[in-house]
């Protein structure tokens, strides 16, 4: 597909430098291909950050370069974790430690392994 317009916002700008979010069903692949951000290479610069949110997964980019001609190249990205993602990590951390936890604690309260008597072992006097 090609890129939507509306769907392209100027979070936050300064100095030369722009801090974009872009939104779309398209793939990363798709997004990265040569010439998807030249609609709109007059409103970047060259370093503006890109945060996207495609249809198979986050990542934040960097516009790399921008020719005379208005082709936009973006660099390869950086993914980033959803929500769901981080969700699922925190709840594995938390299982892994109450089982670590469960287990100390078993192993504190467990009762001593048995030990040999003092005359174990040695046969009966006559």
């Amino acid at each position: 597909m090609a890129l939507v317009q509306n769907m392209v916002s100027l979070l936050v700008g300064a100095n030369g430098f722009g801090y974009w979010h872009y939104r779309s069903a398209d793939l990363k692949a798709t997004i990265h291909a040569a010439n998807y951000f030249n609609p709109i290479a007059a409103q970047l610069n060259v370093g503006d950050f890109i945060c996207i949110n495609a249809g198979d997964g986050n990542e934040i980019t960097s516009v790399t370069s921008i020719s005379v001609a208005g082709v936009v190249v973006v660099g390869a990205g950086t993914a980033v974790a959803t929500e769901a993602e981080i969700k699922a990590a925190k709840d594995a951390e938390a299982k892994a430690k109450a089982a670590e936890e469960l287990k100390a604690k078993a192993a504190q309260t467990a009762p001593p392994a048995p030990s040999a008597s003092p005359g174990a072992g040695k046969a009966p006097a006559a």
